[in-house]
């Protein structure tokens, strides 16, 4: 049994283009982070607990232990521990289904070359946006069932969904996965698994954006604590309008594999994302408004 630990790099590291970079001398880390907390070795195949899916659990949780006090608190009538214990169960299912969906969409060729790839979740392959969709779905099925307000589910989601995409990024980070491009100087982070170039911790930068929106949303949430009343669904456009519009900034620095002019696809998605809610938010406001006026 062992722990993930981090190897200790070696002063001296030589990159791709035959250049040494002198790790005393620059501000570069080599990340050899282990994808598990805890593995072992079972008939020649690694079994553990990974960062990543612990990332998805604490994520998950959060989002329970949210509706749980917004259900005690009033904000979910009809709903007891059972409907949200059902509703989790269809959110969890919206993650994984629609998160690997839109990985398979977006990369045919995985499919194409690994049938089997698209049920092996724990290999990674998901996209946040196909997870988001996914989310989505779960929460028009839980709003049909228990006649609750769907922009009320979805106001509590925007919530744990910034918490999850925070966590979620680190443990992408410990992965040594979807990293960013190369510094072209003398710091960054080597991402041994790609190459041994400095590139841009995108991957952090993405993480601390998340939780910058998280500590928007609940700042807000402090000092207009009326707002789910008089607007409900406010938080969740809000989400869609920060998500999209952080989420294009940071992929500047992240490495993509497909590019629509100077654009990638992750950023394309982002502004048909935060234009989504730029378009919900403006929905709202107008229905309150016409509401008012009746």
């Amino acid at each position: 049994m062992k722990w993930g630990q981090a190897a200790v790099p070696a002063p001296i590291i030589r990159t791709t283009d035959n250049l040494q970079i002198n790790l005393m001398s620059s501000f570069i880390y080599v990340d050899n982070l282990s994808p598990f907390l805890i593995h072992t070795t079972i008939f020649g195949h690694i079994i553990g607990v990974r960062w990543y899916g612990l990332a998805y659990v604490l994520g998950l949780w959060v989002a329970y232990y949210a509706y749980r006090t917004a259900a005690k608190r009033g904000f979910l009538p009809g709903m007891d521990g059972e409907a949200i214990g059902q509703m989790m169960f269809a959110i969890v299912a919206g993650v994984i289904c629609g998160g690997r969906l839109g990985f398979v969409l977006q990369h045919p060729a995985w499919l194409v070359s690994h049938p089997i790839f698209l049920i092996q979740v724990w290999k990674g392959g998901m996209t946040s946006f196909g997870g988001l969709i996914g989310v989505i779905l779960a929460l028009m099925w839980t709003a049909r069932k228990y006649h609750v307000n769907f922009w009320t589910l979805t106001d509590i989601a925007a919530f744990p969904a910034a918490f999850g995409l925070g966590v979620g990024r680190i443990a992408n980070f410990i992965n040594g996965e979807l990293v960013g491009k190369p510094t072209n100087g003398n710091w960054g982070v080597i991402f041994p698994r790609v190459d041994n170039l400095p590139r841009h911790p995108s991957q952090l930068y993405e993480s601390v954006a998340h939780f910058l929106m998280l500590g928007l949303l609940l700042w807000l949430l402090h000092q207009y604590p009326k707002i789910t009343h008089k607007w409900p669904g406010f938080f969740a456009a809000l989400f869609l309008i920060l998500y999209g519009a952080l989420r294009c900034f940071t992929d500047f620095y992240r490495v993509d594999s497909t590019y629509w002019w100077s654009f990638s696809t992750g950023q394309w998605a982002s502004l048909i994302t935060s234009f989504a809610g730029l378009i919900l938010l403006f929905f709202l406001m107008s229905r309150k408004n016409n509401l008012n006026n009746a």
